[in-house]
């Protein structure tokens, strides 16, 4: 082989390295560019679907009662449903001891 020859054969190689090299290089900035797009699709997604979620939390948190909250309201009131009744109770004997106490002539009136 020829000097010449050498040299084309090498011109040769190194163009043909550098279009693969360039078109490689070309291919993964693409495929960069598409990638950093649908991350950031993504991530609206993701920043809208947790606002969501975090609305409804919030709405949740609002409107619903905690349980241990329930549970001592209601006792609460179970107990003053229990002072109610014995305060009826303790009414209706004493009036059940004034009428029976009362002469029969004075109840008809």
């Amino acid at each position: 082989m020829s000097g010449d020859e050498l040299r084309w054969l090498v011109g040769t190689a190194t163009t043909v390295v550098l279009a693969i090299a360039t078109i490689a290089i070309g291919a993964f900035r693409a495929m960069s560019g598409r990638l950093d797009r649908a991350v950031e699709k993504i991530e609206i997604a993701m920043r809208s679907e947790d606002a969501q979620l975090h609305s409804r939390i919030n709405d949740v948190r609002e409107r619903y009662v905690r349980r241990d909250d329930f549970e001592r309201h209601m006792q609460r009131l179970d107990e003053a449903l229990k002072e109610i009744r014995a305060d009826q109770k303790t009414i209706i004997g004493m009036m059940g001891k004034h009428t029976a106490a009362r002469p029969r002539a004075s109840r008809e009136t």
